[in-house]
């Protein structure tokens, strides 16, 4: 059968399967081991779209949390799912524009409390 173990912190803790790999519980990653790498975050080529002017349809029902909605928009639209919802802040200058917050809708899924 089909079960779900739910298990506490504590017990994932004492099953961690990568214990037995790093029995000294040193760090798996050093800073010399992650200075030359992509930066996480958004790539200068993935979509994005600006809040203020027209968020996705996916944000939106995620926004408002229409979670049947989301599901649908997700495997009509799966481009929306790697689009990246841009927020600007408003400059005094009014010329420049700089990024007040960027996230993706599983971002903003995750905020919202989605149920799936």
């Amino acid at each position: 059968s089909n079960s779900i173990s739910i298990m506490t912190i504590t017990e994932v803790l004492e099953n961690d399967p990568f214990k037995s790999r790093n029995p000294e519980n040193k760090p798996l990653l050093r800073v010399k081991d992650i200075e030359n790498t992509t930066p996480i975050g958004r790539q200068e080529e993935e979509p994005i779209c600006d809040y203020d002017d027209e968020p996705a349809l996916l944000f939106k029902h995620i926004s408002k949390r229409s979670w049947v909605d989301v599901a649908k928009r997700c495997a009509g639209h799966p481009e929306e799912i790697h689009t990246w919802i841009v927020r600007y802040k408003k400059s005094k200058q009014g010329n420049q524009r700089k990024v007040r917050w960027e996230l993706l809708p599983l971002h903003a899924a995750l905020i919202f409390k989605s149920p799936l």
